[in-house]
């Protein structure tokens, strides 16, 4: 299930070709990491609780599909919203489809579009490797997906849970520190914060540590951050860029204006003599 060496990638992201707000959204934080986890672990079954536009979801799948692996991928949400995201509209989860389809098409993909419970009987126990919570961040949510989900898990796999950040002010989080104290774990505290939890067994927290993980852990964060800068900086350029040509513009129509009230000037001194 595990290969020994951890590898770090520099992929692309074909989806930011459509929209390139995936590299802004929280979650694009955590993309590096969770492309060479999946590259790492080489699951088997793939579940996601809570994928809204994509972002965690799509980079999933490019890292199945970069790496050929047969990996079942499964996201499952009602797409219309919930008390931390607010109501959205069926385009959301019409688009996430359709980039499936453009993006993705040889993959194994399942989009259910329900509840997390009502997804519960569609999986058998101990057959999820890598299992993601990101739905309502409340304690109570959080922890009703993590004991509802977890029966599913196979031994040796893997959950993440996002929006463990401290800072954040959400349950999901009062809700990581308790668990992480429980069993091995790793944590990001960037975008949002993700946690990583291996609640079945230590084979893979073992091997991920025996390849310095905690090394790397600062390396994606500090990755993650450089490209954060990034994007501000193209996005503070872009700003400037269309500054500058808004000046260049009023400037034109300035001289314009100053010509126009030139020539009228010309018009009415001429209109003057002949009047003389």
């Amino acid at each position: 299930m595990v290969k020994d060496k951890w590898i770090i990638s520099t992929p692309k992201f074909q989806v930011d070709e459509e929209c390139p707000l995936y590299q802004s959204w929280p979650w694009n934080g955590h993309r590096l990491f969770a492309y060479d986890l999946v590259k790492f672990v080489k699951p088997r079954m793939l579940v996601e609780l809570g994928t809204y536009w994509g972002t965690s979801f799509f980079t999933f799948c490019q890292a199945i599909l970069d790496n050929e692996l047969t990996t079942t991928c499964v996201a499952v949400d009602t797409w219309e919203g919930d008390d931390h995201t607010g109501n959205y509209q069926e385009d959301v989860f019409i688009t996430v489809k359709e980039r499936c389809k453009k993006f993705f098409p040889g993959l194994s993909i399942n989009l259910l579009k329900m509840y997390f419970e009502e997804a519960l009987p569609q999986f058998e126990e101990n057959s999820i490797d890598i299992l993601h919570i990101d739905g309502c961040h409340t304690y109570e949510a959080v922890s009703q997906d993590y004991h509802s989900w977890i029966p599913k898990l196979a031994e040796q796999g893997i959950v993440l849970f996002h929006d463990v950040a401290a800072d954040t002010g959400y349950g999901s989080a009062q809700f990581w520190q308790e668990i992480s104290a429980d069993f091995p774990s790793f944590e990001f505290e960037h975008s949002w914060g993700i946690g990583i939890l291996f609640p079945k067994g230590t084979k893979v927290y073992q091997q991920m540590s025996y390849n310095n993980m905690e090394d790397k852990l600062r390396y994606y964060t500090s990755a993650s951050e450089l490209l954060l800068a990034q994007l501000r900086v193209e996005d503070l350029s872009r700003i400037g860029e269309a500054r500058q040509a808004r000046i260049e513009e009023l400037e034109q129509l300035l001289e314009k204006k100053e010509e126009d009230h030139r020539c009228s000037l010309d018009e009415l001194e001429k209109f003057k003599r002949s009047k003389v």
